[in-house]
């Protein structure tokens, strides 16, 4: 599931022209806070990611 989720993370930000550098920026962590998504990520942090990308938080489940 980490892999997918990060992947789909990927996909929403090139579609917005984005990259997890500025993702990253926009939620004042580092790069591991992103590498570090489990199965087990409480759905709370992904709603945050989903909102810094601007996208549905069900976009980042697609595929699951």
């Amino acid at each position: 599931m980490k892999d997918k989720i990060i992947e789909n993370i990927k996909r929403e930000l090139k579609e917005r022209q984005s990259n997890i550098n500025k993702l990253c920026r926009t939620l004042g962590v580092n790069r591991n806070y992103i590498n570090q998504l489990r199965d087990n990520t409480p759905v709370s942090k992904l709603k945050k990611i989903s909102d810094a990308i601007g996208c549905n938080l069900s976009n980042l489940f697609e595929g699951l």
